[in-house]
């Protein structure tokens, strides 16, 4: 939903963030923060930061190599999106 820039899921994403199963509340702040979704900034900016400090990030690797060059687009613009998002 973040790389399609759906924000008008983005209320369906952010009650992904309270999950416990693995990364998803990872991945859905991931995609809230992709769709510029601000009012959830303040929920979503917490667990990504959470996230990156245990270590785990989102990498090339993680994507099949058909979209690797896209990907690596992508995490570019999540780090500007989410620098952003911090600032505000």
């Amino acid at each position: 939903m973040g790389v399609l820039k759906a924000k008008r899921h983005a209320r369906k994403v952010a009650r992904l963030l309270t999950a416990t199963e693995g990364f998803l509340a990872y991945y859905a702040a991931i995609s809230l923060v992709l769709m510029e979704a601000r009012e959830y900034y303040r929920e979503a900016i917490p667990i990504i930061e959470k996230t990156h400090k245990s270590g785990a990030y989102l990498v090339e690797s993680d994507f099949h190599p058909i979209v690797s060059e896209k990907s690596r687009r992508l995490d570019a613009a999540f780090r500007e999106l989410l620098e952003k998002a911090k600032s505000q």
